[in-house]
């Protein structure tokens, strides 16, 4: 006690000369338990000097308090204004609660308002209802906003008339510091742009919407006098919209109608991962009405999100930039077959396509698992029939108009190496290598950084064997085309103390460490024809060009974004030796620069700039006999023009 004194006493010398320390000394005292703590918490509020924090404290801890300093809560009563209603609150005294909602008391009702809205008190409507008109404004905000949580049928007619064809909103929705993510302020944005749009001339006359805290993953279906529209927001730069029939409209309200969702209160439900915030919004001229869920994956929202889904019939893609850049087209959209990559020749275009994996071929896997032996073999047997089927169900294809039915071959530039041929074993301890730790050493022959298991070298059709890695780990190797040397990470103890490079001699097995300073973020990047080198990066701003023979290093500056990415091939060439396209996404800006990259000095020369994606050099071809370019974006082909920056 003597230490919680000797704290709420330095806050109250410091009250008018440093109010800010003074402030953070109470909090801090607050956070504690005891009577010197309960004691101040109601002599503050008794004296009017209480904050929003310490109010809220002392409702949090009412049951205490009265157990604790009874007699200086019923103090309280006595003093006019705030101090008496937020007593009666934390008194739980139902007759000084129903006399001070009428007393014409102004600062205790408001503080009373305010208090049983904070913890769920239950007050007399009829008393409250009238309040709705007082000329001051706090209270009749109060009032508000009490309604507006009590939430009963009563509380809402007295609402909406207050506020007639207003598209006036009820239903909870508050910024609660217990709620993970807990500001729910886009949402109430995205709330108040569908209100605005409604109550202008010609908007819609009712409106049905599901909101993320965030503009993307948003539905809405907008009612006129004569059609419907639904409109689903995919991300920042692309949405899906189309006419929803009549008979689908009726469906959805009907869906509405008869599971009582307009009367349902706020969806609350345990979650620790997955937690979806979200918002069902049903409104009008006349009326509105919200449904707030936090729950996790699997609660209403999700029985709201499948009927929306079902609106989507006739919905087409649309690319908010359409207007910026002329000529956009959306070439290929399938949900069930995602587009990853694209080439293009003359007249003929490919696409690099990913199946979705059927639920039979789920049912099957899971089949045989159930029936295989627990044994290595079987264990290795099975990694290797899932690696083929996964690999199975990615292929290259030829677009014709918006079929892409046809299997087309392997596009020229395009890496030959197919992990199917090179069997996993125990050593890999995954089903799928990854693509950055895997190098072709040739057509037959792969190498293998193994992390900590070390280097390993594999013939197709063959186990790999270990060729280093006794005392160390490696990630990140880089091959030279001949095959005959290595530049890989390297890592004595654990990647997160900084990490050195070594260039390997393949064919003798011998080992040189490179000469540039150990740091967390060093890497080789890639072998550069034009050079003959291996580029090297160290942290964000180093690069070197490494000759993998003699270890001769080089520092160089300039642009190296673009050979920073992984994929199975490198930047398309362009007329000129060493000169390629690329594209630079800046994804603080959603926006991404296409140009024309000169290996030989490493320098960009930007030519377009599309707003509103991200996208790399590797999910881009140009056609620049056709003037245009292709983009594969978030599983869909686009067509741009191509055309130079003014």
């Amino acid at each position: 006690d003597s230490l919680v004194r000797a704290v709420l006493t330095r806050a109250a010398s410091l009250r008018t000369t440093n109010e800010a320390v003074s402030r953070t000394l109470r909090e801090t005292a607050h956070r504690w338990q005891g009577l010197q703590v309960d004691l101040d918490l109601v002599r503050s509020i008794a004296a009017n000097t209480a904050d929003a924090t310490t109010i809220i404290t002392a409702l949090e801890r009412r049951a205490n308090l009265r157990e604790s300093v009874r007699s200086e809560l019923h103090s309280l009563m006595a003093v006019a204004g705030m101090p008496q209603g937020i007593g009666a609150i934390l008194l739980e005294d139902n007759d000084a609660v129903g006399s001070i909602v009428s007393s014409g008391d102004q600062p205790a009702q408001i503080a009373l308002l305010a208090s049983a809205r904070l913890t769920q008190t239950p007050l007399p409507i009829d008393l409250v209802g009238p309040l709705l008109n007082s000329k001051n404004v706090l209270l009749a905000t109060a009032a508000e906003r009490y309604l507006l949580a009590e939430d009963s049928k009563q509380a809402r007619t007295l609402l909406l008339q207050k506020h007639p064809n207003e598209a006036f909103i009820t239903g909870w929705r508050e910024n609660v510091p217990l709620l993970a993510g807990n500001n729910f302020d886009q949402i109430g944005k995205l709330e108040g742009k569908l209100r605005d749009e409604l109550l202008k001339p010609g908007g819609p006359l009712e409106i049905f919407a599901l909101l993320a805290n965030h503009e993307q993953y948003s539905h809405v279906l907008r009612i006129y006098s004569d059609k419907a529209v639904y409109t689903y927001y995919e991300d920042a730069s692309r949405y899906r919209e189309g006419v929803v029939p009549k008979g689908n409209v009726s469906i959805f309200k009907e869906f509405v109608s008869n599971n009582g969702i307009a009367d349902l209160p706020p969806q609350f439900g345990s979650c620790h991962h997955n937690c979806w915030v979200s918002e069902f919004l049903m409104v009008s001229r006349e009326s509105g009405r919200r449904l707030f869920s936090h729950q996790a994956i699997g609660g209403t929202a999700m029985f709201i999100l499948a009927n929306f889904s079902l609106l989507d019939e006739n919905a087409t893609t649309h690319y908010n930039f359409e207007k910026e850049i002329k000529g956009l087209e959306v070439l290929y959209s399938d949900a069930n077959l995602p587009v990853r990559d694209v080439w293009q020749r003359g007249d003929e275009i490919r696409i690099f396509v990913e199946r979705h994996e059927t639920e039979q071929e789920r049912a099957n896997r899971d089949a045989e698992e159930a029936e295989e032996e627990d044994n290595d073999n079987a264990v290795a047997e099975r990694r290797q029939r899932d690696l083929v089927h996964y690999h199975s169900r990615f292929s290259w294809r030829s677009l014709k108009g918006k079929d892409a039915t046809s299997i087309a071959p392997l596009p020229d530039g395009y890496s030959t190496l197919d992990p199917t041929r090179f069997p996993l074993d125990e050593e890999d301890g995954t089903s799928r290598r990854e693509d950055r730790h895997v190098q072709a050493i040739s057509s037959d022959t792969i190498l293998v950084a193994r992390n900590f298991d070390g280097l390993w070298k594999q013939v197709a059709g063959t186990k790999a064997v270990r060729i280093s890695g006794e005392d160390g780990a490696y990630l990140k190797p880089v091959v030279t085309p001949d095959g005959k040397w290595v530049v890989v990470s390297k890592s004595d103890s654990n990647w997160s103390e900084p990490n050195y490079l070594v260039r390997l001699n393949l064919e003798t097995g011998r080992e040189y460490r490179i000469n540039v300073e150990p740091s967390g973020d060093l890497e080789a990047i890639a072998f550069l024809p034009v050079h003959d080198r291996i580029l090297l990066r160290r942290g964000k701003t180093e690069h070197y060009l490494i000759d993998p023979k003699t270890g001769e290093l080089k520092s160089v500056s300039g642009e190296f974004a673009p050979l920073l990415e992984e994929g199975k091939r490198f930047l398309q060439p362009m007329d000129g030796a060493g000169h390629y396209w690329a594209a630079i996404p800046d994804r603080t800006k959603n926006q991404t620069v296409v140009g024309r990259y000169n290996l030989n000095d490493f320098s960009f020369k930007p030519l377009l700039t599309v707003p509103q994606i991200s996208f790399e050099s590797l999910s881009m071809w140009v056609d620049e006999k056709q003037g245009k370019f292709y983009v594969v974006y978030r599983s869909q082909l686009l067509s741009l023009p191509l055309k130079s920056a003014p």
